[in-house]
């Protein structure tokens, strides 16, 4: 059963995160939530390497996302 569930997990974070990265307009909203939903699988399957996976997206969406509101201030701010 460990192993089905697993499959049955990581097969509904990758669904989800192909919804979410078609709503992502490039500012790493997406790709933090996908990272969200990875660490949350890889600790429901005691999957390390999907945990850590996830860690790092959210953290690289996290910047991601802080970097594109810095530009739209400073877009604003010029403009």
């Amino acid at each position: 059963m460990g192993f089905a569930r697993s499959i049955l997990s990581v097969a509904m974070v990758g669904a989800l995160a192909g919804s979410l990265a078609a709503c992502d307009s490039g500012g790493g909203s997406g790709q933090k939530a996908k990272g969200q939903l990875e660490s949350a699988a890889g600790s429901l399957t005691g999957d390390a390497k999907l945990k850590r996976e996830g860690q790092k997206d959210q953290v690289v969406g996290g910047v991601k996302k802080t970097v594109g509101d810095m530009k739209a201030a400073v877009h604003d701010a010029t403009h």
